[in-house]
């Protein structure tokens, strides 16, 4: 719902028997250098809210960072999630990285050295 949530769609989403849901950012929640990083249920059916840490436009739209910035940035939001015990919800579109290859390098970088383990929604939303 493009980072757009009302109780109106997330009820529209458990209408449509959806299992888990990013749109809701930590900006929404909390405050943009306040990140949730712990997946929670909302809704009367339950859905599995993965907050969506950071997306691509943060670090493209408002200011042009360096792959090396970009990194950085990654770097910290990955040492505050494994600290927190919780998950990083990263949003990448396709027309932007084709515009900054060598920015989304610095994420793939920073996500490569963390060791990270991978887990797909479903799983998340399942547990």
């Amino acid at each position: 719902p493009a980072l757009a949530v009302t109780g109106n769609v997330i009820k529209a989403l458990e209408e449509q028997d959806f299992l888990y849901d990013s749109s809701l950012t930590n900006s929404a929640l909390y405050s943009r250098f306040t990140p949730r990083f712990a997946p929670f249920r909302i809704g009367e059916k339950g859905l599995m809210e993965v907050p969506l840490t950071a997306q691509d436009s943060m670090f493209t739209n408002d200011v042009r960072l360096s792959p090396e910035q970009i990194g950085r940035i990654v770097t910290r939001l990955i040492d505050l999630a494994t600290r927190n015990g919780g998950t990083l919800a990263l949003n990448f579109h396709p027309i932007i990285i084709a515009a900054d290859p060598d920015g989304y390098a610095g994420v793939i970088s920073a996500l490569t050295k963390s060791g990270l383990k991978q887990h797909l929604m479903k799983d998340l939303a399942t547990r």
